[in-house]
């Protein structure tokens, strides 16, 4: 069942970007391929540490939606950096890119953040004119500071 702020995503998402189909909830495909060293981590039983939200499978892109900043959810802990941390290199060192996205950059900050991912999904899906422009739109330091 996905979370609220999931299924925020996923709502405004289809809104915004209906031509950009993600799937949802499924293993990134390196991990699949990383059988020893799942084992050697000591991960082998892992049932969900390498599974994405959002896949753009075509493009070769993850989003993740990183809940709970704030109030010490499954992402902010240490055990849960470690695992995001081993699933952003196995996804990388495969070829994929994972995005992780805040409540704030998906809620209130979304009109800022969303077009720069469906810029990287475009691009890495050859079907951008030109490579994505990360510095339009950013907000201020300052700004950043402040959340």
């Amino acid at each position: 069942m996905p979370s609220r702020l999931e299924a925020q995503f996923a709502d405004r998402w289809g809104r915004l970007y209906p031509g950009l189909p993600f799937v949802r909830e499924q293993t990134i495909p390196p991990w699949e391929a990383w059988a020893s060293e799942r084992k050697a981590l000591g991960l082998a039983k892992v049932r969900r540490s390498f599974v994405g939200d959002f896949l753009w499978l075509d493009a070769q892109v993850v989003v993740e939606v990183q809940g709970g900043t704030w109030t010490k959810g499954g992402h902010s802990t240490g055990t849960g950096i470690q695992r995001d941390a081993i699933k952003a290199l196995t996804a990388a060192a495969g070829g994929w890119v994972v995005v992780g996205l805040t409540a704030q950059m998906v809620g209130e900050q979304g009109g800022i953040w969303l077009p720069k991912v469906a810029g990287l999904i475009r691009s890495r899906m050859g079907t951008y004119s030109k490579a994505p422009d990360f510095s339009e739109a950013l907000p201020a330091p300052s700004a950043l500071l402040s959340l």
